[in-house]
């Protein structure tokens, strides 16, 4: 593909401009292809983007000449099939369906009948609509086949946006948004119910949980006349991702009402469950567990475990998970050789776990195995990158093996001394105190930078949760059992 556009010569001081030219024309080509198909957001599309290459040395490209040939490029990616015939042109992009003129058109032709005599280029010297001149390339249909491509449904859009909100959150907002532009009833519930759990995780907790909370509401009833239903245990997943949304905010009455209404809700279930309600309730069972934890219910905690993830809802492929999970309850209870036993189990069981998920799941072993005294912890101590679970985990048991003066420092550089998120850092910061309270428990030294982090997590919550508040006020009095106990991570 060639194109014919202004250029000029790249400034030493300014070397973004390259960028800029890149991220200028994926911005106007992706917001023209999806005013085309009246998408809202054109990010929901997700697009590649558009690069320009192999300019001469010193030489950049100037202007919006090139973005009818950015516009080929990706059409061509999209429909999956090549320009029918050789791409020489010279075009800008107007409104959705229309080109815009350049100008030096005289300028161009002279470059044309140098370097490329006899070739049929495609020159806009005047407003004009795209359809036909795109048909050179693409045949009549290719709108068609373009909306085929990309359009979403607005019940797909709400089901991706529910899948996606715990990865990409940006990407499933906006197409929680798209949902509940174009959806109605239960598929606009669904936008509303990810976009609060977009903004509860942006620290706008009152908002989203107010989002959440009703659109929840509204799931729960019977859909609108001529409204999609909700696909089987949708609620319940639903339920599932609100429960920990709940958790990691340290909302413990609220997590525990959602999850409990979501397990019973698995519980009348007619049968024994096949494999999606089971991963299902597994979900919810997984973060109840931890919110019964976290309320000082170890034994109820126990229970759960035992009754749906290695019980009702036991799938082979999970097993190792879950039977880690229950080592990990019996160590903070002091029933070490059990939960060397469940361990020994959970490694047996690893070869279970679907290739995809098994290091991930080895690496959550290996940490427990490290916290019972199986393992010496071995992991480098280096900067949290505290999306990349467990590898602040594993950090911070390397660092409770060694001196105090080791674990306070980094503690004091990575979360005392740093702007963290506010919605993120509620879940750092109990799983960095939850660290600290287990070397006062080993050592009987609470290091200092154990009171800045308390007051961190009062501050981010300033109506934490009773008995986790009477906990960590326990670490801080000397008396770290409590949390050691409690500590969902």
């Amino acid at each position: 593909m060639l194109l014919l556009v202004r250029t000029g010569t790249l400034a030493g001081d300014d070397p973004r401009r390259a960028l800029d030219l890149h991220r200028d024309l994926t911005g106007a080509v992706h917001g023209w292809v999806a005013g085309l198909i009246g998408v809202g957001n054109p990010r929901v599309l997700e697009l590649p983007s558009l690069h320009v290459t192999a300019p001469p040395p010193g030489i950049t490209v100037c202007g919006a000449s090139g973005q009818l040939a950015g516009l080929v490029a990706l059409l061509s990616h999209v429909l999956g099939v090549p320009p029918r015939s050789p791409v020489l042109c010279s075009g800008a992009l107007g409104e959705p369906g229309w080109t815009r003129p350049v100008d030096r058109l005289d300028d161009k032709r002279a470059v044309l009948a140098l370097e490329a005599p006899g070739v049929d280029a495609t020159l806009v010297g005047n407003r004009a609509e795209a359809e036909s001149l795109l048909a050179r390339w693409f045949g009549d249909g290719w709108r068609g086949d373009l909306e085929e491509v990309l359009q979403l449904s607005p019940q797909a859009l709400a089901r991706e946006a529910l899948l996606g909100h715990r990865g990409d959150r940006a990407l499933a907002e906006a197409k929680a948004r798209e949902a509940i532009r174009l959806g109605r009833g239960h598929t606009r519930a669904i936008g509303e119910w990810v976009v609060g759990a977009c903004l509860m995780h942006a620290g706008q907790s009152g908002e989203g949980l107010e989002r959440m909370e009703r659109a929840a509401t509204s799931l729960a009833g019977p859909p609108a006349p001529g409204d999609a239903p909700l696909e089987a245990l949708q609620l319940e997943e639903l339920f599932a991702f609100q429960g920990i949304a709940l958790l990691d905010r340290l909302e413990l009455r609220r997590a525990r009402a959602v999850l409990e209404e979501g397990l019973a809700r698995m519980d009348v279930l007619p049968g024994p469950l096949d494999q999606r309600a089971a991963a299902v309730a597994l979900q919810l069972a997984g973060s109840l567990h931890r919110v019964l934890l976290a309320d000082g219910e170890a034994e109820a905690a126990e229970r759960l475990l035992l009754d749906w993830c290695l019980g009702k809802a036991l799938l082979p492929h999970e097993e190792a998970r879950s039977r880690a999970d229950l080592a990990e309850l019996c160590r903070r209870s002091g029933r070490m050789d059990e939960a060397r036993e469940q361990l020994a189990l959970a490694r047996a069981r690893l070869r279970n776990t679907p290739s995809s998920q098994r290091a991930f799941t080895g690496r959550f072993q290996r940490l427990f195995r490290a916290r019972a005294g199986l393992e010496r912890p071995h992991w480098p101590v280096e900067p949290p990158r505290w999306r990349a679970w467990p590898q602040p985990g594993e950090v911070l048991e390397t660092l409770l093996a060694g001196p105090g003066d080791a674990l306070d420092a980094w503690l004091a550089e990575h979360l005392v001394s740093m702007d963290l998120d506010p919605a993120s850092s509620i879940v750092y910061l109990q799983l960095s105190l939850g660290a600290v309270a287990r070397y006062a428990a080993r050592t009987g030294v609470l290091v200092s930078s154990a009171a800045p982090l308390v007051a961190a997590l009062r501050g981010l919550l300033p109506e934490l949760d009773p008995g986790v508040g009477g906990a960590l006020d326990a670490l801080l009095a000397g008396e770290p059992d409590e949390w050691v106990r409690r500590c969902p991570y």
